[in-house]
């Protein structure tokens, strides 16, 4: 089970996303087609 990450995006949107253990935070966000730049 992984954890729960919730983290704001310029827009004002708030987007939660799972972290699974075995993936980094940067993966899973590749994977969500989030950029570094979309948060803040």
């Amino acid at each position: 089970m992984g954890y729960l990450r919730v983290f704001t995006l310029r827009d004002g949107r708030e987007k939660a996303i799972i972290v699974e253990p075995w993936r980094l935070f940067k993966e899973e966000m590749n994977v969500l087609g989030i950029k570094d730049s979309d948060a803040f």
